[in-house]
């Protein structure tokens, strides 16, 4: 892993993520790209009847923003805390919606920022920026929610279902930070399995990923993605991993998406692999 990306808003949640970040960086020797994108602001006309419909840009106030972030991009990443990791300040274009601003950052291992979540009717009705980074990222995307604790990396859930394709580099990488990787199959009523099936399908993806001694287990739960969340906790995992099939259009709303709703309800870390 060479780069890892942060965008910030200068928030304490994304100043977490940046926190994580740094703890993965330290171990895999990488470089944080620091991100933030300014938002504009325009004026409103007091002509009823203006010349054209085009909205005015505020300039001098988005020139003090931008000089304003700058400022705090530099601050943040030559603050002492960080000694010994290399942060890289990076203002990002401010003419494109903030997800697609990230996920055009192409050249980067891995994506960390902080997310509140949804609930109720948010969760269908306005899908947050985390979602869609997810949705659009090329690389991994670690979602980081409000904690006290700090992050660590020693105990690691990976939630697999046998049919989305597992990264056998990213797993290499999650072993080599020396952690413990636990392959977790949640069992439904819907899509119930013989523990002898499962037990077979866990050796077969081991061998195919290199995994001499693979720690596994299999949880039974009414749902997949409350299963995750329940069993992430019981394990008092530091981190859950699940690979995403990036569902967009009409497959993500009549089918929805796993890695979302932990995403969405879980408050601890979750790692999306695409």
């Amino acid at each position: 892993m060479k780069k890892i990306l942060v965008p910030t808003d200068f928030s304490n949640l994304s100043l977490l993520a940046l926190d994580t970040a740094v703890e993965i960086a330290q171990q895999s020797k990488a470089e944080i790209l620091l991100f933030h994108a300014q938002p504009m602001h325009y004026m409103i006309s007091a002509d009823p009847f203006p010349v054209t419909m085009m909205p005015n840009l505020d300039l001098d106030l988005y020139k003090y923003e931008v000089e304003e972030a700058t400022k705090k991009l530099h601050k943040i990443a030559e603050a002492p805390i960080y000694d010994g990791v290399t942060i890289t300040p990076i203002l990002g274009d401010s003419y494109l919606p903030i997800e697609d601003a990230i996920t055009q950052q192409s050249d980067v291992d891995l994506i960390v920022m902080g997310s509140t979540g949804a609930e109720g009717w948010k969760d269908l009705l306005s899908r947050s920026n985390a979602e869609s980074v997810i949705r659009n990222s090329h690389c991994p995307v670690l979602i980081v929610k409000e904690s006290d604790k700090k992050f660590k990396m020693k105990r690691i859930m990976v939630a697999v279902d046998f049919e989305t394709r597992v990264s056998t580099e990213f797993i290499k990488k999650l072993h080599a930070t020396k952690a413990k990787l636990t392959f977790v199959f949640i069992n439904t009523p819907d899509g119930f399995e013989d523990s002898h099936t499962t037990t077979e399908k866990m050796f077969k993806l081991g061998e195919e990923l290199g995994i001499k001694e693979m720690d596994f287990l299999i949880y039974n739960y009414y749902s997949i993605a409350k299963g995750i969340i329940a069993c992430a906790k019981d394990m008092k995992t530091d981190m859950i991993v699940l690979t995403t099939n990036s569902r967009k259009g009409l497959s993500l709303l009549f089918a929805g998406s796993v890695t979302e709703d932990v995403v969405n309800h879980c408050d601890i870390p979750v790692l999306a692999l695409v």
